[in-house]
């Protein structure tokens, strides 16, 4: 059970590590964002720019542990393609990554990545500031 979502818009910023991305993917993405400015340091592609804007989700939760666990979230729409979302992955599990999926698919990978339902997505998206401006999911049923 997630302790805390938060969500944000704000200039692209991620670390890839490049070992879990596929050639396709990462390609893909590069040429996306074209732009950018991409740095290479230790495994971990280092992407950003102040021209291209992104949805970034941060979830923290506790295992039954008790240690704290952070999830990290970044959705960028594909500029080629307007259909097409980019989602790079980061947690402290070592789970990371580079997904790419239409906009339904790529809403129903966030809602199960982060154990909720449609409705709640929606509703975090629409508390945050322009979200909706990267991603409409308004008319999107899974």
């Amino acid at each position: 059970m997630h302790d805390e979502i938060r969500v944000s818009v704000r200039p692209l910023f991620v670390e890839i590590f490049v070992p879990n991305c596929t050639c396709e993917e990462l390609a893909r993405l590069l040429s996306s964002i074209n732009t950018a400015k991409i740095q290479l340091n230790d495994g971990y592609l280092t992407i950003e720019s102040d021209d291209i804007y992104s949805i970034f989700i941060h979830r923290q939760f506790k295992l039954s542990t008790g240690r704290l666990v952070n999830d990290y979230v970044t959705i960028l729409r594909d500029a080629d393609n307007d259909d097409k979302i980019f989602l790079i992955i980061n947690t402290d599990a070592d789970e990371e990554g580079i997904w790419y999926f239409d906009t339904s698919e790529a809403v129903k990978f966030v809602c199960e990545f982060l154990e909720i339902t449609l409705d709640e997505f929606k509703t975090l998206l629409l508390e945050t500031q322009n979200a909706t401006d990267i991603l409409d999911i308004s008319d999107l049923e899974l």
